[in-house]
């Protein structure tokens, strides 16, 4: 929120990230990632694709009334 950039590392540290990898292990990271998203059954990916949507718009309607009647 407030336009400062943090590094892989802190934003793990912070809990924003759940994971990071170093630049000489990012390939080997992104296939696991990959292998473990093609594991799952496309109707969970849906579900939860849906899921965090729906969180999002209702977050963004929030953050909206707020600023207008804050």
């Amino acid at each position: 929120m407030r336009s400062r950039l943090i590094c892989g590392v802190q934003a793990y540290d912070w809990g924003i990230a759940t994971e990071f990898a170093m630049d000489s292990e990012l390939e080997d990271a992104t296939n696991a990632l990959v292998g473990e998203l093609l594991d799952l059954p496309p109707d969970r990916q849906r579900a939860a694709k849906k899921l965090l949507n729906s969180v999002e718009a209702a977050q963004f309607s929030l953050d909206f009334a707020l600023e207008h009647h804050g």
